[in-house]
């Protein structure tokens, strides 16, 4: 007896998946070899350009400032302790005044004005687009005013 094979004929849905599959995995080989060969992603420098550099001395890169990494068991008990003492100089002595910042909003058209609130906190003023940027979960929103809801939130982490 014979046996025949039937051909099993595919939805469109299962050759969609197919093809995110396949075109998934060539987009992970392409990244793959690109990470493995390309040095700024961390691929292998060949070693005639690393021997260029004025950093590489004895085989090995040398860091332009000496920095010691040694650290011995007293010095990691003395961090602790620095860490659970109290120590009053940490606290300002005393309240800190809130300042409200100034922006200039006659600054001419071709001007941007970008200031910087700390960390990773920008008001950004060009050509009378304002925005402020700062990287905050959707959860710390309730700490700004209700007007500025009306803002994109990328939900970080």
């Amino acid at each position: 007896m014979r046996a025949s094979l039937k051909s099993i004929p595919l939805k469109s849905d299962t050759l969609q998946i197919m093809f995110i599959i396949i075109f998934g995995c060539i987009i992970l080989i392409v990244l793959y070899v690109l990470y493995q060969t390309y040095p700024p992603f961390g691929g292998k420098t060949p070693i005639d350009i690393k021997q260029e550099s004025p950093n590489f001395v004895n085989g090995k890169f040398v860091n332009q400032t000496p920095t010691s990494m040694s650290m011995s068991f007293h010095d990691g008990v003395s961090i602790v302790r620095d860490q659970l003492r109290r120590n009053p100089a940490r606290k300002p002595s005393q309240p800190l005044i809130p300042q409200h910042p100034h922006f200039d909003t006659t600054a001419g058209s071709d001007q941007a004005q970008i200031t910087w609130f700390g960390h990773s906190a920008f008001f950004f003023n060009y050509q009378a687009v304002r925005f402020f940027l700062i990287r905050c979960s959707a959860k710390q929103l309730h700490r700004f005013p209700p007007s500025a809801h009306n803002v994109l939130v990328m939900n970080y982490p």
